[in-house]
């Protein structure tokens, strides 16, 4: 029993214990009092490995992460002339394979656009302009003449072969 000032007070004769007088209170009110105890455990239980298993699960996925970077930065580093001193003459000779096969393609990619002079450029033959208008009103003194100079690059050496260093990094 709670007093008025809420303190409890146990008013039971020596023939009735304090779990008779809850058991009889749970009989009374038709529930059970240490099965909602029990359910909010097992909740709290199921919930607390749920996320163990999710937070393994992320963990896992980022250490995979992080091997595929250190794996791609190795390569970067090998492309550059870096690390290298780990790798057997096949490595070496399928790197060399690599990076040829890729010069090849850009330079594939390249050409075309660098020999054909229009590349780029807007046709605007039917587009109403009139140059000789522009060109008569003296504006023709500002005009500056390009000149592409094909297959020439001053990184690039085309014939002897070798690839150089274009100071290319990891940011």
């Amino acid at each position: 029993m709670f007093s008025t000032t809420g303190k409890f007070h146990e008013y039971i004769s020596p023939s009735v214990s304090t779990k008779k007088i809850y058991d009889d209170y749970q009989k009374a009110l038709g529930i059970d009092l240490w099965k909602t105890h029990y359910e909010v455990f097992s909740l709290s239980l199921s919930l607390s490995l749920s996320l163990s298993l999710s937070f393994s699960r992320m963990q896992e996925h980022l250490r995979k992460l992080k091997e595929i970077n250190n794996r791609l930065r190795r390569e970067i580093r090998q492309r550059m002339g870096e690390d290298l001193h780990g790798l057997r003459i096949h490595e070496l000779h399928s790197l060399e394979q690599e990076m040829a096969e890729s010069l090849t393609n850009i330079r594939d990619r390249k050409e075309p656009k660098c020999e054909d002079p229009h590349f780029g450029l807007v046709d605007n033959d039917d587009g109403g302009y009139d140059y000789g208008v522009v060109l008569g009103n003296g504006v023709s003194s500002n005009i500056y003449a390009y000149r592409s100079q094909h297959n020439h690059h001053p990184h690039l050496d085309h014939h002897g072969g070798g690839f150089g260093s274009h100071e290319l990094r990891l940011a």
